[in-house]
């Protein structure tokens, strides 16, 4: 067996045991008192899920126009971003969907891979610098669970270190692409990553949702708190997609705030499954683009 089999064997084992362990988690007779009205928010959560996906859409069409030199329609690459939710469900490694929509991409509009590949990499990276404004932006309005303690006896101006490192961050990003003969402007990284925002606030607003549906009192700048670290995690290539750890540190992580075990492995399957939702949508998609 080789040792990329032999990774993604460790990797489905991972998940797998993380799944069960948290399953054993769960009161299930709450599902017998939510019943099937619950279906209500999580249709809800589908529709804000989608509109996500849209505005990603959006961010992408912009990469597409200013460094590939094509002008796609937005409903092309929209049902290329969902077919790769579609992937995103079973393929190992969290960017499975991506390599799919980029593959997609390269065959409709015949731009080199190495170029489509690259403004992949470099949404991802915007990705990343946009959840590190959101936490920024909930440490500084302090809504980090009580139980941490190691955050209040920081210096209140090490805060707005942070944003200025954070506003540093944007010369060296252009520089980068620009070092790839990608001249692009601050306004074009600005509104970029103002898109990225909206787009991340879809998770957000969805464990907002859901928790409130299941009674969890937590505020939604809390919740701001939670999902960045969430999907920091799902970034440590120890399981496929980031399955059971996205599910594990979500509950974790609605444990400090006081939340009961059982109704945070709820929510975080939940979300999880509202995902799936949207990945059935794209294979729907898929199969009759076949």
């Amino acid at each position: 067996m080789s040792g990329s089999r032999v990774k993604t064997l460790i990797k489905f084992v991972v998940s797998i045991s993380l799944i069960v362990f948290l399953s054993t988690k769960i009161d299930f007779s709450t599902f017998r008192v939510l019943g099937w009205k619950y279906l209500i928010p999580i249709a809800i959560s589908v529709c804000i899920g989608l509109t996500a996906i849209f505005l990603m859409s959006v961010r992408w069409l912009g990469f597409c126009t200013t460094f590939l030199d094509i002008k796609p329609k937005i409903i092309t690459l929209y049902t290329f971003y969902l077919i790769g939710s579609f992937f995103n469900i079973f393929l190992p490694g969290a960017i499975g969907g991506d390599i799919v929509r980029t593959q997609k991409l390269v065959s409709r509009f015949k731009v080199k891979i190495k170029s489509a590949t690259f403004i992949t990499i470099a949404e991802r990276i915007l990705g990343l610098y946009g959840l590190c404004v959101l936490l920024l932006i909930s440490l500084i309005l302090k809504t980090y669970p009580p139980k941490l303690k190691i955050i209040p006896e920081l210096p209140t101006f090490w805060f707005y270190v942070g944003i200025l490192v954070l506003f540093l961050l944007l010369p060296l990003t252009r520089f980068l692409l620009k070092k790839r003969q990608l001249e692009v402007s601050y306004t074009f990284i600005f509104e970029t990553i103002l898109i990225l925002l909206m787009a991340q606030f879809g998770d957000i607003i969805i464990a907002f949702l859901l928790s409130h549906y299941m009674g969890v009192s937590i505020s939604f700048f809390a919740i701001m708190f939670i999902m960045p670290i969430v999907y920091f995690a799902t970034v440590i290539p120890v399981s496929l997609g980031g399955l059971g750890v996205r599910e594990g540190t979500f509950a974790g992580l609605m444990l400090l705030y006081g939340v009961s075990t059982s109704t945070s492995v709820i929510i975080s399957f939940s979300m999880y499954f509202v995902k799936i939702l949207i990945g059935i949508i794209g294979g729907i998609i898929y199969i009759k683009e076949k």
